[in-house]
């Protein structure tokens, strides 16, 4: 909307089309209060109109209205326009009427003006046969969600006067978007809208349609029938009815391969817009470690998923072992020294299987993973299976290494496995068995190091010299650390900080229990005083702590 001649810049925006939102230049302003938040939203979507006091009274209070609820309604009303003062100078953006009160907002300052106003403008653009217009509009109508309307306004009569209208409006123009795709000959980039939409409204008998004949032109007919299946169940089961005429047609069609189905060989509507790729390609794994020692074996059995590279099942390698055992740093390590096969990309989660922390749900990691790909928040489906089809849609053809570290159990990582083309690592405490029956799975186990992998680690951190200068006692740490790689390098740190002191003065502190934990990292050597040991922390009189007993994070 222009700027009329005088008036203050516009510089606040209201958004109820997804969690109730208010933007002003310095950032989000919070309402904390529910019914502050209940009396905005009613007056926001009948923004520029007086809303009667009764009214914003039933939506406030729908059950337990209080004695003096015209006296409430003012307090709540009063407060809402202090958190809302200074949208336009000099006004108020809350202005009372006779009988209720009124929300002025221009056109460009609430989001659901702006979607009414863009599926208005396609609308217009469709009756003029500009398809290329119509779907540029409803993609930028669309994109002014930014989820489930008044998500976070808990008036059920709100929900249930206006949220529903709402919703179906957006799926409207979905659907009509979708269409124009199909038109389009867009089948392929499709699909994964038309998965997340169906699982997200598993009754929509449109949407099934759509996704079948999509399926079917990517070559796909196998699916596109049990596409059908899975509709017919569920309006069975739940409903007690069959499949509408669209999707019976729409099967025997498919049955047979009529040539209908396929889109005209020329194009007839021009390529839709859509939004500009990021061009991010994701590099997500966390920084390899130094000094890599060993694990030659399981390097190994790890190359092996490259070989064919190509389409076909998933390859994943379950990396399994007690903690402080090195899996996430074999994972990591081996995934930078192939990054260049996966030219997709790389995505990595920590899954907080085994930790203080509660592990991580399957639904929240498929958002982080989706988010990694570039995936808008408004096109993230709620429920996890609509999450797990779109993230098997999003990498089908796509080379990615994908790493999912820490995981608790089998059941945490089966939303997350890609369909095809991809390599998954998985660390684990667990054996995660019930994971041989997913793609092409394999399973490495790590054990402890060798003692002559624990002597190279040490030899390829402290110095050749410094290491080959007092043998036995290099060995002996090996022995005391439980030849644990974690272990080996906590102790490793311990005496790089302290360059004075020698590998056996440090044995023999471990031997005699004299060390109740390594420095800070930032400390540096620290003074010697007495009655302290050689790390500068004082002597306790704690029973003897060996290497092989200290704590794992």
């Amino acid at each position: 909307m222009e700027q009329r001649e005088g008036e203050e810049p516009l510089d606040t925006q209201f958004g109820i089309l997804g969690p109730l939102e208010v933007v002003r230049a310095a950032g989000r302003i919070p309402i904390p209060a529910a019914k502050q938040r209940i009396a905005l939203a009613t007056l926001l979507l009948h923004a520029n109109q007086p809303v009667s006091s009764e009214q914003l009274i039933e939506y406030i209070w729908p059950h337990d209205t209080p004695n003096d609820a015209r006296a409430a309604l003012h307090i709540h009303i009063a407060r809402l326009r202090r958190v809302l003062d200074g949208g336009r100078a000099g006004e108020q953006l809350i202005h009372t009427r006779e009988h209720g009160y009124l929300i002025q907002v221009g056109a460009a300052e609430l989001d659901v003006t702006q979607f009414h106003e863009l599926v208005r403008r396609a609308e217009r653009a469709a009756r003029t046969a500009d398809a290329t217009a119509e779907a540029a509009r409803l993609h930028d109508a669309l994109a002014v969600w930014r989820g489930p309307a008044l998500a976070d306004v808990p008036s059920e009569s709100l929900q249930h006067d206006h949220a529903g209208r709402l919703e179906e409006e957006r799926l409207r123009a979905l659907e009509r978007w979708l269409e124009l795709g199909l038109l389009n000959g867009r089948h392929e980039q499709i699909v994964a809208e038309l998965t997340a939409a169906t699982a997200a409204h598993p009754l929509r008998e449109r949407l099934w349609a759509q996704l079948m004949l999509a399926l079917y032109r990517c070559g796909r007919q196998a699916e596109a029938l049990q596409a059908y299946h899975s509709v017919a169940n569920l309006l069975r089961e739940d409903l007690g009815i069959d499949p509408g005429d669209e999707l019976r047609q729409l099967r025997q069609s498919i049955l047979v391969a009529d040539p209908m189905l396929m889109p005209p060989a020329t194009a007839v509507i021009p390529v839709i817009k859509q939004a500009e790729p990021a061009g991010v390609c994701p590099r997500q794994l966390p920084s390899d470690i130094a000094a890599f020692t060993g694990r030659s074996n399981q390097l190994g059995a790890l190359d092996r998923l490259l070989e064919p590279a190509g389409d076909g099942p998933v390859k994943i390698a379950a990396i399994t072992g007690t903690a402080g055992v090195g899996k996430t740093t074999l994972a990591v390590h081996w995934g930078h020294h192939v990054h260049q096969q996966f030219p997709d990309g790389q995505l990595y989660v920590n899954l907080r299987g085994f930790g203080p922390d509660n592990p991580m749900e399957p639904a929240a990691a498929l958002e982080m993973l989706l988010q990694g790909l570039d995936i808008p928040s408004q096109r993230i489906p709620a429920g996890l299976d609509a999450r797990s089809a779109l993230l098997r849609s999003e990498l089908a053809g796509r080379r990615v290494l994908m790493l999912l570290d820490n995981a608790r159990d089998a059941a945490q990582v089966r939303p997350l496995l890609p369909g095809s083309d991809c390599v998954v690592l998985i660390t684990s405490r667990d054996q995660l068995r019930g994971l041989s029956v997913h793609g092409d799975t394999s399973h490495v186990t790590l054990g402890v190091f060798s003692p002559e992998e624990s002597a190279a680690l040490l030899a390829s951190i402290l110095g050749p010299d410094r290491a080959q200068a007092e043998p036995e006692a290099t060995a002996e740490l090996g022995q005391l650390c439980a030849h644990l790689p974690l272990a080996l390098r906590i102790a490793v740190a311990n005496l790089t900080l302290d360059h004075y002191q020698s590998v056996s003065g440090y044995v023999a502190e471990l031997r005699e229990g004299t060390l109740s934990r390594p420095p800070p990292p930032s400390a540096g050597p620290p003074r010697r005083r007495p009655g302290r040991s050689s790390t500068g922390w004082p002597r306790t009189p704690d029973p003897p702590i060996r290497a092989r007993s200290l704590p794992l994070p």
